[in-house]
């Protein structure tokens, strides 16, 4: 399954978040991140697990229109 956080700013919780994630029992996931140019650390902490998760992650960091679009943009990169 697919799991597609969009954030922007999101650096004191993306890591509660993705940890979160890795624990579940289930190991067929894959975690699409979308971040809407964050100006905290947030692709910072993203790029981190990316280290860690490998192909299971993949994320994007961009200006975009808005939550709508950066949730249509991760659902159309979503495999899961």
């Amino acid at each position: 399954f697919s799991v597609v956080p969009v954030c922007r700013n999101a650096a004191p919780v993306i890591d509660g978040a993705i940890a979160s994630l890795e624990r579940q029992s289930c190991a067929d996931w894959e975690l699409v991140a979308v971040d809407g140019a964050s100006t905290d650390d947030t692709t910072e902490r993203i790029a981190a697990w990316a280290g860690r998760l490998g192909p299971r992650l993949r994320w994007t960091s961009e200006p975009d229109g808005g939550i709508f679009y950066a949730m249509n943009r991760g659902l159309a990169r979503a495999r899961g």
